[in-house]
């Protein structure tokens, strides 16, 4: 079955909590149908998640094609940034940015600040 993904999904406005840049950051999410509110199926979609700098200057990226992105279920995703990726964002407010792609259309997921705080330890 084609995914017609504008017609299941809705864009939503994420908030993350603080997080440290001294430690491992792992998110898990679930994406559900707009109109059942099932569990989507997320076989054969590509997505990409990624931090920036205000102002547009990527600083993270979890793609499905860099495997820092993974479909870990029946709607169920995760992404993973290691210490040392964390590491390299310093105090402050960064924007986010989540689209699914299949091949015919790209629709953006979530958008939405990420506020890192310093975890001061080595």
């Amino acid at each position: 079955a084609r995914h017609h993904l504008y017609e299941a999904l809705i864009m939503y406005q994420i908030n993350f909590p603080a997080t440290s840049n001294r430690a491992t950051w792992i998110f898990t999410g679930q994406i559900n149908d707009a109109s059942t509110n099932e569990p989507l199926d997320l076989t054969g979609l590509s997505f990409v998640f990624e931090v920036c700098e205000p102002g547009g200057c990527q600083r993270l990226l979890a793609t499905t094609d860099n495997g820092k992105f993974t479909i870990i279920g029946t709607g169920l995703f995760r992404w993973e940034f290691s210490k040392s990726e964390m590491s390299t964002l310093c105090a402050g407010s960064y924007d986010t940015g989540m689209t699914m792609a299949n091949a015919d259309q790209t629709v953006q997921l979530s958008v939405g600040p990420l506020p890192i705080v310093d975890g001061n330890t080595p």
